[in-house]
């Protein structure tokens, strides 16, 4: 673990992380750590279930993990999970007595906006993290098949 500033001058903490049952809780030890560095200890509760989230899909299907949490403007923070896998997340929340499958639906809960990408043989999945609930875009969840359904609106 370490602390590096990105060339934007923003610091960041990455980790390499081995796909095994001790990965989510380094890589939750890796975020409180960064979090209490930047002044940020609000963001924990959510940003340490995003990050869990992420590790585990990624240690499930992957041979090889890096997690990077990047400071932003505005108190905002980057989680970045890469993996060695290029087959992209599948969110497969819709059975909730199911034991799994619910980790995007959290993380799309939780997180201000999240996304993935081809990135270095691999994919790249991210979720930036700091103005939820306050400024943060929200999504209509519109079930009843009129125009307009799952827009964004400020």
């Amino acid at each position: 673990m370490r602390l590096n500033p990105d060339v934007l001058d923003r610091p960041y903490y990455s980790l390499a992380l081995r796909p095994a049952d001790a990965a989510v809780r380094v890589a939750r030890e890796l975020l409180k750590a960064a979090l209490a560095e930047w002044d940020a200890s609000h963001l924990a509760d959510d940003a340490a279930l995003v990050a869990s989230e992420l590790v585990t899909n990624a240690v499930r299907c992957a041979r090889s993990v890096v997690m990077t949490v990047r400071a932003g403007d505005a108190g905002r923070i980057t989680l970045e999970v890469w993996d060695d896998s290029p087959e992209p997340p599948v969110p497969r929340g819709d059975d909730p007595t199911g034991g799994c499958g619910r980790g995007l639906v959290i993380v799309e809960a939780l997180a201000d906006v999240w996304g993935w990408g081809p990135a270095d043989g691999g994919k790249c999945v991210w979720a930036v993290l700091g103005t939820h609930g306050t400024e943060r875009t929200e999504r209509t969840e519109r079930t009843d098949g009129r125009e307009g359904a799952g827009q964004e609106r400020e």
